[in-house]
């Protein structure tokens, strides 16, 4: 059994494009639960997060179809405190 401590992280996620973006977590949330958020541009959501997983980004194209446009590991969106 894997006794490993869980990291906790707050994370912060800005959309700084023009469009509707959907975000997920597929590992699932600090709470174990899977995250996906719509994200208007210019939004920025706060969720909290484990070290090493990883954020999906989808957005969408002229066809209506989501394609993934970005990966970023919760680690790089760890709001930092002092």
């Amino acid at each position: 059994m894997n006794t490993a401590p869980v990291t906790d992280l707050l994370c912060h996620y800005r959309n700084s494009s023009p469009t509707v973006q959907v975000i997920r977590v597929d590992q699932g949330t600090a709470t174990g639960e899977p995250l996906e958020r719509v994200v208007f541009p210019s939004q920025t959501l706060l969720f909290h997060g484990q070290a090493g997983h990883t954020l999906s980004v989808y957005q969408g194209d002229t066809i209506g179809q989501a394609q993934l446009v970005e990966q970023v590991p919760c680690d790089r969106l760890q709001v930092l405190t002092e």
